[in-house]
């Protein structure tokens, strides 16, 4: 957003254009006679980008502060930092304007390969919303996180126990565990899991 403002010179008043960047610095452009002249040249000024290239790094730590300023849960917080330390730090450094769809789905499927799909999963949830946010303040010109297609997750089998199994472990509690055998049977006998 930009603005006019008067500015007192040794020449008299005159008017400046007052805009601040996506990293909320605040500059000032021009000199100008009349607030008609400045008014004339305020579109210029109205969505200026700074002239350094923008770093997923900066993105992820300015939705950060923007969490920790809108009071979201602590344990979410915490849950980004965790992604982007276990998962993300390599990367932080690379310029947001240098992906493409194809480079952002390159790096979960590097993510899933090194670590796991359940990582790369929580990785492609945090930087949809971490981008997404971006778009929405205007920190970045286009979105292209949009089309990244989600990593697949192994369907979870549950293997239930047979009646000969479970007698097999009451057994072994009973022997190993007889301060646990109470719960885990009450455990087994209500299908509480």
């Amino acid at each position: 957003m930009a603005g006019i403002s008067k500015k007192k010179t040794g020449k008299g008043i005159k008017y400046v254009i007052t805009y601040r960047d996506v990293f909320g610095k605040q500059h000032t452009s021009g000199l100008y006679d009349t607030k008609a002249q400045a008014r004339k040249d305020l579109y210029k000024y109205e969505r200026k980008r700074p002239k350094e290239k923008i770093t997923l790094g900066k993105l992820f730590d300015k939705y950060i502060q923007e969490c920790i300023k809108r009071n979201r849960a602590k344990r979410t917080v915490a849950y980004y930092n965790e992604i982007k330390k276990y998962y993300l730090e390599p990367y932080m450094t690379l310029q947001y304007q240098n992906f493409n769809r194809s480079d952002w789905q390159e790096l979960l499927y590097e993510i899933r390969d090194k670590h796991s799909p359940n990582a790369a999963d929580g990785c492609f949830r945090t930087l949809r919303a971490v981008i997404n946010w971006a778009e929405y303040e205007e920190l970045i010109t286009e979105n292209t996180f949009k089309k990244v297609k989600r990593i697949e997750l192994a369907d979870k089998e549950y293997n239930h126990f047979d009646i000969d199994e479970i007698i097999k472990l009451l057994n072994n509690c009973k022997l190993y565990f007889p301060d646990k055998y109470v719960m885990l049977f009450t455990f087994i006998g209500t299908g509480m899991r």
